[in-house]
């Protein structure tokens, strides 16, 4: 393997395993906050995280019948964008969720209002979105960019991390 492949095998192994990292970090950090907020409402937290996890994969294999027709990088850019609207949507619902006074100790009067099930709808639909993005970058780079920069008799290397 050349040197100028070598470092885009690298680049693209960096960059994976700092996006792959991000996402996993974020799966821990979003439900973990929830338990901060609704420490006794833990049936609701693992519920948000079912529900989005199974719209996901409910509209996952739809969304990526419809980016296959694209260009790759436009589903790269499509993938960023829809996770960074997911991330930014999530974070104001915990932040919202915060803002109607839950916290550890205090009491969950709030959790039966419109209000809260309205802000736990919409934080599921953006944790739908984080997922979504996230998924479609594995598509879009792992699928297609790796193969197509890495010369095949390398690809077992690049697979396996050097």
């Amino acid at each position: 393997m050349g040197i100028f492949r070598r470092d885009i095998a690298f680049n693209l192994l960096l960059s994976r395993f700092l996006t792959r990292s991000g996402d996993q970090a974020w799966l821990f950090a979003l439900p973990v906050a929830l338990l901060v907020l609704l420490p006794a409402d833990t049936a609701l937290v693992i519920g948000v995280f079912l529900v989005s996890k199974f719209a996901t994969l409910l509209i996952l294999p739809l969304l990526a019948g419809v980016v296959d027709t694209w260009p790759r990088l436009h589903t790269a850019t499509f993938g960023t964008a829809v996770q960074a609207v997911g991330v930014l949507g999530s974070t104001g619902c915990v932040f919202a969720l915060h803002g109607l006074g839950l916290r550890a100790n205090s009491s969950h009067v709030l959790t039966n209002t419109p209000v809260f099930f309205a802000v736990v709808g919409t934080l599921v639909a953006f944790s739908v979105l984080s997922a979504l993005g996230s998924d479609l970058m594995k598509i879009a780079i792992g699928n297609d960019w790796i193969p197509a920069l890495i010369p095949p008799s390398d690809l077992a290397r690049v697979n396996r991390g050097y």
